[in-house]
């Protein structure tokens, strides 16, 4: 599994310097309102998408992965407005272009170094941008075969294509990286992600559509006499694990719509059970067909999510007849399964039934997990065996004026409130959220 290990900001925002250490399982983030929690949730997931294009102030960050068998690390950076050169319109983030703003300024261009470090055997990759294309660096020697054009990430996440890169010792690193982190944007605290999965291309309202789940198929033919079949060339937005499965088979050729239902997708047989229902399917249509750019074939790009379940007396209905608990149930179970390692949610227990809450705090098992809450019912479901693991679980946010403006802090508990909580937890009266209030923590 990846796990984010460190997350050190030089500049973001407003917010102070600090060098965050996470815990490998539950991060809890606590603080007041408008202390910045959602804003390091969104950093977290930009960070690991490397989605950091509509950032329009200068920031500086440094990120340690681990994955198996070793450590991704380094720095990502833009830089200042008055240094950026504003011929440069190359981008290594996942964006398009970088926008330009209406001053006629570039916004400004990232600069990256990173470095993929094995255990076993030892050894060292390194991608470094060096002016218009990117330097690869194996154990010290540069590799001169290996400087890529930076148009080569274009619309490409950084982590994942510069761990493509440096995986020239191939030990598929980067099928890694991409399968368990390509889907990490934040589980919002409403009905964000639910609208964005099951919008429709005509719904003007949805802000994330690049959310929404999308398999792009093409025809083939293994031979002349061969029926045509129809295959999955890419996917887009966010993919459960269960899609890639049963989309990555063979289907017709006149295939209008592609469907699940619970016996394919775990999060499905999940709702089922958790809402008291016989059976549920989840349907992809076809929405638009396309010439290949590259061959005579035509693509065709399936989409527009939908749900129907079955109640246990027969009648059916579609998920937009859920109750805002039911949807958010859903839509968290859907976003468990596209995130193997790590997820990232704001306010998970709201709308939940307690009975629920647990549910899912359960089915987050092994993978890294962020996640606020103002409600002390989610932090019941936390466990501590160590005073070291307290104080990598939780980060504190405030904001405090600092000079002339307003900051925002953040950090890891120091070693004495950590043990001081330790100390009241192992003694199983109070609640963990009795705790962090009555030592001033939340």
């Amino acid at each position: 599994m990846i796990k984010l290990k460190r997350l050190k900001i030089n500049r973001y925002r407003n917010v102070e310097p600090c060098d965050l250490v996470f815990s490998d399982r539950f991060n809890i983030l606590l603080g007041p309102n408008g202390a910045g929690k959602t804003t390091l949730l969104n950093l977290i997931s930009k960070v690991l998408l490397t989605d950091l294009g509509d950032t329009s102030d200068p920031f500086s960050i440094e990120v340690e992965l681990s994955f198996t068998g070793g450590i991704l690390s380094g720095k990502i950076e833009s830089f200042d407005e008055a240094t950026a050169d504003p011929n440069d319109l190359l981008s290594i983030l996942r964006m398009e272009r970088p926008t330009i703003r209406r001053t006629g300024q570039a916004t400004q261009v990232p600069q990256f170094e990173l470095r993929m470090s094995y255990a076993e055997p030892p050894s060292s990759i390194t991608i470094t941008r060096e002016a218009e294309s990117a330097v690869v660096t194996i154990d010290g020697t540069p590799m001169p075969r290996k400087r890529l054009r930076l148009r080569q990430f274009e619309k490409t996440a950084l982590l994942n294509h510069a761990a493509l890169a440096m995986s020239v010792a191939s030990r598929g690193t980067y099928l890694e990286l991409y399968a368990e982190i390509g889907n990490a944007a934040r589980f919002d605290e409403s009905l964000d992600l639910f609208r964005s999965i099951t919008a429709r291309l005509d719904n003007s309202t949805i802000i994330n559509f690049e959310l929404r789940p999308r398999i792009i198929c093409e025809d083939y033919r293994t031979n002349e006499q061969a029926d045509t079949k129809r295959s999955a060339l890419g996917f887009e937005g966010i993919i459960p694990s269960g899609f890639l499965k049963v989309a990555t088979r063979d289907l017709d050729k006149d295939t209008t719509d592609i469907s699940f239902n619970e016996a394919d997708l775990t999060f499905l047989s999940e709702t089922c059970r958790l809402l008291g229902l016989r059976a549920a399917t989840a349907k992809l249509e076809l929405i638009e067909k396309n010439a290949h750019p590259e061959a005579h074939d035509d693509i065709y790009e399936y989409g527009n999510l939908k749900f129907w379940f079955t109640r246990k007396d027969g009648s059916i209905f579609q998920d937009q007849h859920l109750s805002y608990g039911q949807k958010r149930l859903l839509t968290f179970l859907y976003y468990l399964e596209a995130n193997p390692s790590i997820i990232i949610a704001d306010e998970l227990v709201n709308g939940l039934h307690h009975a629920w809450i647990k549910e899912c705090m359960e089915a987050i098992g092994e993978r890294q997990a962020f996640l606020t809450s103002q409600n002390p019912l989610l932090l019941d479901y936390l466990f501590f065996d160590s005073v070291q693991q307290v104080k990598e679980s939780f980060i504190l946010c405030r904001t405090e004026p600092i000079g002339n403006s307003e900051k925002m802090i953040w950090r890891n508990l120091t070693d004495d409130e950590a043990a001081m909580f330790y100390s009241a937890y192992k003694v199983g009266i109070e609640h963990v959220g009795e705790i962090l209030r009555t030592r001033g923590l939340w």
